[in-house]
């Protein structure tokens, strides 16, 4: 690259996109410390890791550009998508960063469908964004990247929806980690709330309850 126009423009792009990654890698980690379901834990850890990956591609880079002498720091204002010490600040969600609260459910998963939802609006601006940075870049390999990181957050809209549709299911099973040794619980489908069940390995019972429209555990 040199001219500096197009650098400019190339830098604040993968800055955005940085930007993007951060708030999806944290956004997943956070949905991760409340899920009681192992299964959506899992799938959120994956989608975690995934958008970590991504995170370290753009990273990588705009190191590259910084070592090719080609990052511009424009009077007053600091480089798009610097690297910070520490853990960086994240932005805002596209759209909007709160998770809804979503209509009471009696089967306990109220939290879990409504931070889905929001998943996959999340996701789906994030295609849009980066089919539009991939129109807008020149370079042909950074192109490439914008393409595949749509492919992906696409992937990732989908298995949300897909999620979704499993958890909504009839024939969904509860199954909860034990919030005293971390094993899971499995309730079977529809399960009636006070039901209980003896968890294997530390020898404690628990009475199924559904609270604030999430399926959670009393100790009985």
């Amino acid at each position: 690259m040199s001219d500096a126009t197009d650098i400019a423009a190339t830098v604040r792009i993968l800055g955005e996109t940085l930007e993007l990654e951060r708030e999806a890698t944290r956004r997943y980690a956070e949905h991760q410390s409340w899920a009681a379901d192992p299964r959506l834990c899992a799938y959120w850890e994956g989608l975690r890791r995934n958008e970590s990956d991504h995170r370290a591609q753009i990273l990588a880079e705009l190191a590259q550009l910084r070592a090719a002498g080609d990052w511009p720091a424009p009077a007053g204002e600091a480089a798009a998508g610097e690297v910070r010490a520490g853990e960086p600040e994240l932005a805002a969600s596209p759209t909007g960063g709160a998770t809804p609260p979503g209509p009471a459910d009696p089967r306990g998963f109220a939290r879990a469908l409504a931070t889905l939802r929001s998943d996959v609006e999340f996701e789906r601006a994030a295609v849009k964004k980066y089919a539009e940075f991939a129109k807008a870049l020149d370079d042909p390999r950074l192109k490439a990247l914008m393409r595949e990181l749509v492919r992906a957050e696409t992937g990732h809209g989908r298995g949300l929806q897909a999620t979704i549709e499993r958890v909504t299911a009839a024939d969904y099973p509860v199954n909860l980690f034990c919030p005293t040794c971390g094993w899971q619980l499995d309730f079977g489908a529809a399960p009636a709330e006070g039901a209980r069940l003896h968890c294997p390995m530390c020898a404690m019972d628990f009475a199924l309850v559904v609270r604030d429209g999430q399926y959670a555990l009393d100790r009985v």
